[in-house]
């Protein structure tokens, strides 16, 4: 048993989903190694729903052999995706207690957002490493053991409030913020942290109304339209602003409302219970602050267009979300010589973008100063490979790219591709040759050869040149590539403009569905006569 193992992490039941099944074995071992031994698998959100005993209908049979602690399940999945199989989970109540881990490879605030609200309470980036998955899963366990604590104290506070007995001093114990209203908005109950979140003395809140307190407007509309309305409604449960006297000057609470029997069986009090999340909304704030100045230094790293007689560079780069994992460069050598750079980095969002901001520091150099297109790939390959030697990741990084010199003295094009989607060379006849001679991914750290490919050109050509996520999105969306690029390229082959295929596939790109980075440079390369 490792990583502090307690009785509840030992007897917790894990159900993993995911069609992929090297990632459930991955996942498995992961977990079996920290010392979990009751771990369910299956390969889609069916069986999975299946398991819990739960019918796409709306019905649940959930019964002890079905319980489970905690449930890692994958985003993309066929027939039924990660998102529809937890919004399915938390129609039935008796799951609201069960942390649900997404495992994706997006790092999208949409689709992030889009998870949360379909109940996911954490997530994963691919690829996920051993710590990674096992800190969050403790950590989801731990919430479930005091959510359930939680929820058996609430259990017994509306026993208590149904038969005229509340417990004062379980309630105070409480570090939520608790207050009982009545239809007429009054306050006839509070205990000590509601006293504390509205920084009002205790005498000054007996019999006041809940419209006199220090919270958003907005909130105390939602309120009273809840209290005439609640016959008609689900459960209350939103964020409200609490602007407090006292100490802090902004307390951000995520606040439910519930309404309370009688004896007789009609509703007479509410419960409204303030729990304080100011500490984690600040700190989401300022993690999505300190993306935006990464996001805004990474694409100033990216060169300007090259516009010249013979050679035009163009390209774009549109990232899954505030960072990405793609990187281009280019520079003249000399006078007719052009190096241009594609790199794909694995994986996506703050580790990524850091390795490519660290290979863009060393391109300038490597390009201008070695001319032979293998050196620049050979080179790249030690210094992946000297990186994951020196940060002893549990997975190493890797990335694939494509490197081209274009010299327009003597017509000639040489490339090198290291495992990366193929490039495409457009002769002006409609003729294609596919830039896909190289060499395996860079810092795997495996022995290779490489092999460089060459091409003399003999009138006017476009090279395109593209990350996966480009080809990802076109497949996901079904649109055909080829037809885009040969309609697009339809019109350009008589102007020489840096306004052509780049722009054109970035408008087309941007709006289309996607989940990965897409980089794209095209460069059109007229014959010296």
């Amino acid at each position: 048993m490792s990583m502090g193992m307690d009785e509840l992490d030992d007897k917790a039941r894990i159900l993993v989903v995911d069609d992929t099944k090297f990632n459930v074995v991955l996942l498995i071992d992961i977990l079996k190694k920290a010392g979990y031994k009751h771990i369910d698998s299956v390969y889609s959100a069916h069986e999975g729903l299946k398991v819990l005993g739960i019918s796409t209908k709306g019905r649940v049979n959930s019964t002890k052999d079905k319980h489970f602690d905690i449930i890692v399940t994958d985003l993309i999945m066929p027939e039924m995706d990660g998102l529809d199989f937890c919004r399915h989970i938390r129609k039935h109540k008796i799951f609201d207690n069960v942390p649900i881990i997404m495992i994706t490879a997006s790092n999208s605030m949409e689709d992030l957002a889009a998870a949360f609200k379909a109940g996911v309470m954490d997530y994963i980036q691919k690829p996920f490493k051993f710590t990674e998955v096992l800190t969050r899963i403790q950590s989801a366990l731990r919430l479930k053991k005091a959510l359930d604590e939680q929820m058996q104290k609430e259990q017994e506070l509306k026993l208590s409030l149904n038969s005229y007995r509340i417990q004062v001093a379980a309630v105070d114990a409480s570090p939520n913020g608790v207050a009982v209203i009545t239809q007429d908005k009054n306050i006839v109950f509070f205990n000590e942290a509601f006293v504390r979140m509205m920084g009002l003395q205790r005498e000054n809140l007996n019999n006041r109304s809940i419209l006199d307190l220090p919270i958003n407007y907005y909130c105390l509309e939602d309120i009273v339209f809840y209290i005439k309305n609640y016959e008609n409604l689900v459960d209350f449960d939103k964020d409200c602003t609490i602007y407090n006297s006292k100490g802090r000057e902004k307390i951000i609470a995520s606040l439910k409302i519930r309404p309370v029997m009688n004896v007789s069986g009609k509703i007479y009090r509410f419960v409204l219970v303030f729990n304080d999340i100011t500490e984690k909304e600040n700190f989401k704030r300022k993690v999505f602050a300190d993306l935006r100045i990464a996001e805004s230094l990474q694409q100033k790293l990216l060169p300007q267009p090259i516009l010249t007689e013979r050679v035009i560079i163009k390209g774009i780069y549109l990232p899954e979300t505030f960072l990405g994992g793609d990187l281009y460069y280019w520079n003249q050598i000399d006078e007719n010589r052009f190096g241009i750079i594609l790199i794909d980095v694995m994986g996506h969002g703050t580790a990524t973008s850091l390795i490519c901001m660290y290979l863009r520091a060393l391109l300038p150099s490597m390009i201008l100063n070695n001319p032979g297109v293998e050196y620049v790939i050979s080179a790249l390959n030690d210094y992946m490979t000297d990186f994951n030697q020196a940060a002893r990741n549990e997975i190493d990084y890797y990335c694939t790219a494509i490197y081209v010199i274009i010299n327009t003295l003597e017509n000639s094009i040489e490339y090198v591709n290291a495992g990366h989607p193929d490039g495409l060379l457009i002769h002006q006849d409609g003729k294609r040759f596919k830039l896909n001679e190289g060499c395996p991914p860079l810092g795997l750290g495996i022995p290779f050869e490489i092999r460089k490919g060459v091409y003399h050109y003999t009138t006017q050509n476009v090279i395109f040149l593209m990350t996966d996520g480009v080809l990802e999105t076109y497949a996901k969306n079904n649109v055909h590539l080829n037809e885009e690029v040969n309609g697009f390229l339809a019109d350009e082959w008589n102007q020489m403009t840096d306004i052509y295929l780049a722009d054109r596939i970035k408008e087309q790109v941007a709006r289309l569905d996607r989940q990965d980075d897409i980089s794209i440079i095209s460069i059109k390369i007229v014959e010296r006569n």
